[in-house]
């Protein structure tokens, strides 16, 4: 997004970004809505998604703790995945979210 600075009379454009942990925070809060119980429901080529693909991976996370295999997520918390009030302000939790590790 780009406007014109009236304060500069050369005409140069001031230009405004969203923070990209926030802009991810919101994306996390919309997928969160869309659990069974939640507002949104969301469809890709009509295929619904949402966070219960984020549970699963929780899940899977556990299992392979408890197998002795090292995480694929390793931030990623229980609280993070069953939200409280705190966690859905947090940044924290989305910053984990977006660590990906190809390695096992």
């Amino acid at each position: 997004m780009t406007f014109v600075n009236p304060k500069d009379p050369s005409g140069n454009p001031i230009f405004a970004m969203i923070c990209p942990s926030h802009q991810l925070k919101n994306t996390i809060a919309a997928l969160y809505s869309s659990r069974p119980t939640g507002s949104k429901k969301l469809t890709l080529e009509v295929r619904p998604f949402g966070w219960e693909t984020i549970e699963k991976i929780y899940d899977q996370e556990i299992e392979r703790a408890e197998t002795g295999r090292s995480r694929k997520v390793p931030g990623l918390k229980y609280a993070f995945v069953y939200r409280d009030n705190w966690t859905r302000l947090n940044v924290k939790a989305a910053k984990i979210m977006q660590i990906h590790d190809c390695s096992s």
